[in-house]
């Protein structure tokens, strides 16, 4: 009689055990569901590569800055897609090995990349988040340059991809920091003003960014 009745105390232990763990799970994937949507920005310096103008002379450029924002969904906890837009500034130090400034001078371009990113992201201990991507979409490219020989401020539009990847951390359920790195590559460009003109191959940027994530 007594092993019957702890069978059956067994039983009913094991049933309750059931039951919470059920109820753990869904509530860990409620959470995981319902947290779909998610809003970042991230800031770092941009380190624009040596540019080539066409059958001329090379642009080398200073250490700019970067600033994107991203509006992105989880599909599931591991992939998601998002749209990115951002701005990318970065002033000339040199074309063909003289600077700019000793003949007064000065070349500044805005890159604005407008994106569709896939990113794939790897849980890690203790919160932290590995992630890697890319994207494509267009650069919006707006060129200043001042010189003696004519002025040029045009807009060129060109295709575009980057790849990135990062390290995230969960600060809170809602709010993640991390730090990544970015590579963006444009097609050639052409900018025109006034028979002024400008024809450069792609451009190649190189960013470290920090990082803030909204998840709603």
């Amino acid at each position: 009689m007594n092993s019957k009745i702890q069978f059956l105390m067994g039983c009913g232990v094991l049933s309750l055990a059931s039951a919470s763990l059920g109820q753990d799970i869904s509530n860990t994937n409620s959470v995981a569901v319902d947290k779909k949507y998610y809003f970042g920005t991230d800031l770092g310096p941009a380190f624009l590569q040596t540019v080539n103008i066409v059958d001329a002379d090379q642009i080398k450029f200073n250490t700019g800055i970067r600033g994107d924002l991203n509006l992105g969904y989880r599909l599931t906890p591991w992939f998601a897609a998002e749209l990115e837009g951002g701005v990318i500034w970065n002033s000339a130090d040199t074309i063909g090995g003289v600077a700019l400034s000793s003949y007064g001078g000065s070349l500044d371009l805005y890159q604005i990349p407008m994106l569709g990113n896939v990113v794939f992201t790897l849980p890690l201990d203790h919160g932290f988040n590995a992630k890697v991507g890319g994207g494509a979409g267009a650069v919006a490219s707006i060129l200043h340059f001042n010189s003696p020989l004519g002025d040029i401020h045009n807009t060129d539009y060109t295709f575009a991809y980057q790849f990135f990847s990062g390290l995230s951390y969960q600060v809170a359920k809602n709010f993640e920091v991390g730090v990544g790195f970015k590579l963006l590559r444009t097609n050639n460009h052409y900018w025109e003003e006034n028979g002024v003109t400008l024809t450069t191959g792609g451009a190649m940027t190189y960013s470290v960014t920090g990082s803030f994530t909204w998840v709603f």
